[in-house]
């Protein structure tokens, strides 16, 4: 009751600096902590949510988020387009798959809060971009058309970043994934 007391305050106290335009982050820009720090807590629990450990996600309201934060929504869109056009085009790419644009949205924020420290550290980013996989169909690169045979889905990959941003990677627990359901 206690723990689920301070997750709920610390919530709050968050979403107020974050609406108030606060900067919390407990790390400095330069601080080579935090990537180890996330890795560690993954190792055991990937998905950051066993009450024990130091390192906990609490999400954050991605719409709300972009409506009071326009400039840091912007740096954060361009951080994953960054990461996705790095690290796609010598891994999924070079598989059975296409996408029009590397141009991934982000999906889903999590804010990254040390329980040690009471401060909120980075963010978990989850974006998608619209792709094909090319398994059972004949695209041709040349002949746009020939992609309505291809079956439609999205990429998905996690980035983690410190609050400014200036420290981010990929997660190294999850390779981006093709996901079939139907994008919009």
């Amino acid at each position: 009751m206690k723990t689920q007391q301070i997750y709920s305050t610390t919530a709050a106290v968050l979403i107020l600096g974050l609406l108030h335009g606060s900067t919390l982050w407990a790390l400095s820009p330069e601080d080579a902590s935090f990537r180890p720090l996330v890795e560690r807590v993954e190792a055991k629990c990937p998905d950051m949510d066993c009450p024990q450990d130091r390192l906990h996600l609490l999400p954050v309201n991605g719409e709300e988020f972009a409506q009071t934060h326009a400039q840091q929504m912007s740096q954060m869109t361009s951080l994953v387009k960054d990461i996705a056009s790095d690290e796609w085009p010598d891994s999924i790419l070079e598989a059975n798959f296409y996408v029009q644009e590397i141009n991934p949205q982000i999906v889903k924020i999590d804010l990254v809060f040390d329980k040690v420290t009471q401060q909120t550290v980075g963010y978990r980013l989850i974006y998608s971009n619209k792709a094909w996989s090319l398994d059972n169909c004949n695209f041709d690169p040349r002949k746009p058309d020939t992609l309505q045979s291809c079956q439609a889905g999205n990429f998905l990959e996690i980035a983690f970043a410190t609050m400014d941003l200036k420290v981010s990677f990929r997660d190294p627990k999850t390779m981006v994934e093709f996901d079939p359901s139907p994008t919009n």
